[in-house]
């Protein structure tokens, strides 16, 4: 079992990680690319499901809510004042995700392999 020390510690680290990996840019592309962009501003908007998901596979055995609450904080953290973003409740959450799909997270993979293939 995960301990909780460890989520704790994922917030900067794990979210600083992604951003590098992933930025907020790139992620924007992708679901633009996969026609899963925002249309309006959403109370938990579809970069941050994006950001949300790759948390959820890193920490499998957190609950959701222990992985977002811990996302928020540290997305906030590092981005400084950012408008405040309420975790959504598990039916939110899973519309949030089937609103995204998988189309995004199969553009990042292909965006981060093709990447990895060029820096050797």
């Amino acid at each position: 079992m995960i301990k909780i020390e460890a989520v704790k510690d994922f917030d900067m680290y794990s979210v600083g990680l992604f951003m590098r990996m992933f930025p907020n840019k790139t992620v924007k592309a992708a679901l633009k690319e996969s026609e899963a962009e925002s249309i309006r501003e959403r109370c938990f908007p579809n970069h941050i499901v994006v950001y949300y998901v790759l948390a959820l596979s890193m920490f499998m055995k957190a609950s959701y809510r222990e992985v977002m609450r811990n996302l928020l904080e540290g997305a906030q953290s590092l981005r400084g004042k950012l408008r405040l973003i309420k975790a959504p409740n598990k039916s939110g959450i899973s519309k949030a995700r089937r609103r995204v799909g998988y189309k995004p997270f199969e553009i990042l993979y292909n965006n981060l392999r093709n990447r990895m293939k060029l820096a050797g």
